[in-house]
């Protein structure tokens, strides 16, 4: 994990932390920042991630609800270590269906 460093004012009074895969956690479940609208998120949905991030969530974590379970022990681990590798964002942003034909088991397009 990357490191945490605390944040001071111009007073040099320490006024917060900086930890980026904490601070990025709310990309899970937003498109847009809650309170910087101008910051965009990795969720499909404006309030929620799409039914295909949903399925990530659930394979991977465990987590069935975003909304109402919370991510804890090794799956927070995990998941503190998965939004720091891009290729794991890149797959969370644009997760679809699975359109290939061992998804489907029907050996059929």
């Amino acid at each position: 994990m990357d490191s945490c460093f605390l944040i001071k004012n111009d007073l040099n009074k320490i006024v917060g932390y900086y930890n980026k895969p904490f601070w990025d956690l709310w990309k899970i479940r937003f498109y847009e920042n809650p309170i910087q609208f101008d910051m965009r998120g990795w969720s499909q949905g404006q309030y929620k991630p799409s039914v295909y991030q949903m399925k990530i969530l659930k394979e991977s974590y465990g987590i069935n609800n975003v909304l109402t379970d919370y991510f804890y022990g090794d799956s927070l681990y995990k998941l503190l270590r998965d939004v720091q590798n891009p290729v794991w964002v890149e797959s969370y942003k644009f997760a679809e269906a699975d359109t290939s034909t061992t998804a489907n088991n029907t050996g059929q397009p």
